[in-house]
C-alpha cells in the first residue's frame, strides 16, 4: 500500500510539474505576441469569429492615425473586413 502511495504521489508531482511547465511556455507567448501586436508599425485588428473587433492596435501606435474611438472602429470595419468567415 505504501509503495502505491509513492508512486501516485510520484505521477501527481510529475504531472503538476508539467502543467505547471506548459503554462509558463503559454503565458510567455501570449505576452511575446502582445508585445508584438503592441509594437507593430502596422495598424493590426483582431476580429471574433463572429467578426466582432476585439483588439486594435491603432492607440498604441505611432505610425497610424489615431482617430477617436467610434471612427477608428467604423475605418476599421471598413478597410479590414475579413474576405471570408472562420470555418466553424
Amino acid at each position: 500500500m505504501a509503495d502505491e502511495v509513492a508512486r501516485t504521489q510520484t505521477r501527481l508531482h510529475r504531472d503538476i510539474a508539467a502543467r505547471i511547465k506548459v503554462q509558463q511556455a503559454l503565458l510567455a507567448s501570449q505576452e511575446q505576441y502582445r508585445t508584438m501586436f503592441n509594437a507593430s508599425i502596422d495598424g493590426l485588428a483582431l476580429w471574433s469569429r463572429d467578426g466582432a473587433i476585439v483588439g486594435t492596435s491603432l492607440k498604441r501606435n505611432g505610425n497610424v492615425a489615431k482617430p477617436v474611438d467610434a471612427e477608428r472602429v467604423r475605418l476599421l470595419k471598413a478597410a479590414m473586413r475579413p474576405t471570408r468567415k472562420p470555418s466553424e
